[in-house]
């Protein structure tokens, strides 16, 4: 499903937008859990803002970042994203119920 998709489903607003493929999601504020768990092309769910996701995400091959609960990246994370090509999506939504919503739309 491509992350547009995901984003009109689960209503999210983009912070840098691109339309990769995502086939999985993942779950976790921990930095090295997600690099040692998470498959390629997931949607990875967390409430982490700070620059390293980008990194975490580029060498992970994650397909998009989604952060919850209402927070909102830092500027140089944006900058990061951009250049990478990761897209940032944020909602309002908590982490759980934003994972019940992409298993329900087909992301396993």
């Amino acid at each position: 499903m491509k992350v547009s998709q995901i984003k009109e489903k689960l209503n999210l607003e983009y912070v840098v937008q691109s339309d990769n493929e995502a086939v999985s999601g993942y779950a976790s504020d921990l930095l090295s859990v997600v690099m040692g768990k998470v498959k390629p092309q997931s949607v990875w769910l967390t409430v982490q803002t700070h620059k390293n996701i980008v990194a975490v995400a580029k060498m992970a091959d994650i397909s998009a970042i989604v952060i919850c609960d209402g927070f909102s990246p830092d500027d140089d994370t944006v900058e990061a994203a951009q250049k990478e090509n990761i897209p940032i999506l944020k909602t309002d939504k908590g982490v759980f119920e934003i994972a019940g919503m992409l298993y329900e739309s087909g992301i396993r």
